[in-house]
């Protein structure tokens, strides 16, 4: 089984946080793509209704009387072609036989009948308008087309809407390479987004493991030393108000009862060292006391002998006295 220690538990739990991040991140991402999409389409469906809204208020005007119903489709048309949006995004206006009748961006085409042109995909692109128009009144269509001022062909998504009094298809649309970039921009500054919390996770992680691990490693040590019975000056992390701190006061606990030990040990050697110089000393003493007692003792025992000696010779002299 593989041994995890407490670092690499700690860094194990910084990466899944940082994974998790990076996930959330992508999905954020993802829903804002989404988002923008729905935008995009919520953008030109309302465009479009105002233009539409153009040609119903001078339809109502023809009606009225107020104008004739040439002028009204003149004027709707005049109008709807100084619409602009976001600074070159345009509207365009054909009839159900896809002729145009209005074209901002490409003048030329109007007046012209455009059932006929395909984008590159080889896909016509006008009926497809009123095929849509037709079946549905309004909606999407996604096609190639030039941008203004270009004739390379990019896709293209517009949204096209009818308007039955006239006969018109009146649509708008967006690039997807700018809607690509526009998504990008978004991407990226995600991406700094995370990329920044990241490094600032990482920062802080390192920060708050190092204030960790550092002072646990010194107490490990410390401990070692301990149990080594070696003598340690200093207890890491003392002071501090956390865990560690609790744990550094059980250390410097250890520590002084080490040292106490090992000083009454000290204490206690040099006891017994005192009791047996005074052991040695009371045997010497003994040991010159016997000598000098045997050596009276010896003394005392010739003096003895003298003493017989010389009883006896007064005895013999006694003896030969009385005889």
């Amino acid at each position: 089984m593989m041994r995890l220690t407490i670092a690499k538990r700690l860094y194990l739990l910084v990466g899944l946080f940082c994974i998790g991040l990076m996930s959330l991140a992508t999905i954020l991402n993802v829903r804002s793509a989404d988002n923008l999409e729905q935008q995009k389409a919520a953008e030109l469906s309302s465009l479009v209704d105002a233009a539409v809204n153009i040609a119903q208020a001078k339809y109502d005007a023809a009606k009225s009387g107020s104008m004739s119903e040439e002028e009204a489709k003149v004027a709707a048309a005049e109008a709807i072609r100084a619409m602009r949006y976001r600074g070159k995004e345009y509207f365009w206006i054909n009839d159900m036989d896809s002729v145009m009748i209005m074209h901002a961006a490409k003048p030329s085409l109007q007046g012209k009948d455009l059932s006929g042109l395909k984008d590159p995909n080889g896909f016509a692109i006008f009926p497809a308008f009123i095929k849509t128009v037709k079946a549905d009144g309004a909606g999407f269509v996604g096609y190639m087309w030039p941008k203004a001022g270009s004739d390379v062909a990019v896709d293209k998504l517009s949204y096209v809407k009818g308007f039955a009094p006239w006969g018109w298809v009146i649509g708008t649309g967006v690039y997807m390479d700018d809607m690509q970039a526009l998504l990008w921009n978004n991407t990226k500054t995600a991406l700094l987004g995370g990329a920044f919390v990241l490094l600032l996770v990482f920062a802080l992680a390192w920060v708050t493991l190092k204030s960790i691990l550092n002072p646990m490693g010194a107490l490990k040590q410390a401990m070692l030393r301990l149990a080594n019975n070696e003598s340690i000056d200093h207890v890491p992390a003392e002071g501090r108000a956390d865990e560690l701190g609790e744990m550094a006061e059980a250390v410097r606990t250890f520590r002084d009862m080490n040292e106490e030990r090992k000083r009454l040990n000290e204490q206690q050697r040099a006891d017994q060292a005192a009791q047996a110089r005074r052991h040695e000393e009371m045997e010497a003493l003994i040991a010159g006391f016997r000598t000098s007692a045997s050596q009276e003792l010896q003394v005392v025992s010739e003096q003895m002998q003298r003493l017989e000696s010389t009883a006896g010779a007064l005895a013999d002299l006694s003896q030969s006295t009385s005889h």
